[in-house]
Parts: structure tokens; sequence; C-alpha cells
């Protein structure tokens, strides 16, 4: 996918902390790499889309990984890339937003530090 002229990534760190299937608590970090693809309708359809996009990304990561144990979450990493990627294209598309697939692949990545999951 070609990137347009004048049309910049919107980044957004994330934090929040979650509970797993099998009742573990873990804390999350996670980046959203995004991008007004249609002006016009991000105005005409969404109030805020800044920040619906990032309620949106976290709420959507927190429901995949919500419904994963804690050894599946460490596991399934490039699932949960790809289906947390065809929810946000699916939602944000009519808002006039692009998530960037190519960024979440790079920062999706599931690293355990002192007791965090790192995404």
């Amino acid at each position: 996918m070609k990137q347009k002229e004048g049309y910049k990534y919107i980044v957004y760190s994330l934090y929040f902390k979650i509970l797993t299937k099998d009742s573990v608590t873990v804390a999350v970090d996670a980046v959203c790499y995004f991008r007004i693809s249609d002006p016009v309708r991000s105005v005409k359809s969404v109030e805020n889309a800044h920040r619906s996009t990032q309620l949106l990304a976290q709420t959507t990561l927190r429901n995949h990984l919500g419904l994963r144990n804690l050894a599946e979450i460490l596991s399934e990493r490039d699932e949960i890339a790809h289906n947390l990627q065809e929810s946000l294209d699916v939602a944000t598309d009519p808002w006039g937003v692009k998530v960037s697939q190519r960024q979440l692949g790079k920062y999706n990545s599931l690293k355990v530090y002192q007791g965090k999951i790192i995404v």
C-alpha cells in the first residue's frame, strides 16, 4: 500500500492491565500506528477519529487477549496480530482510518519482562 503525500501516521502508546482466561493479571504496553486515509469520512463519521481509534485499539486488544490463557498469548502472537488487524480494519474503515499492519506486526512481539507482557 502506497502512502499518499501529506497523510502522516499518528502514534499512540497504550498501557493497561488485563485478566487472562486462566485468571492471570497481565500488564500490557502497546503501540498503535494509524493514519487518516479519508479526511472527509474521518470528520463526518466519528466525532474524534484519533481518540476513537485509540480507544478501539485498546478495547480490541484487551478483548483478544482476555479470551486466551497466558500460554496462548505467549505462543500465538502472530495469530493475535492478524486477528487484531482484521478487527481494527473492519471497525475503522467507515471512519476513514487505516491502522498500519506493517507497524503493528513490528511492534506486536510479546515479551515477558519483570512480570509484564510488552506488546
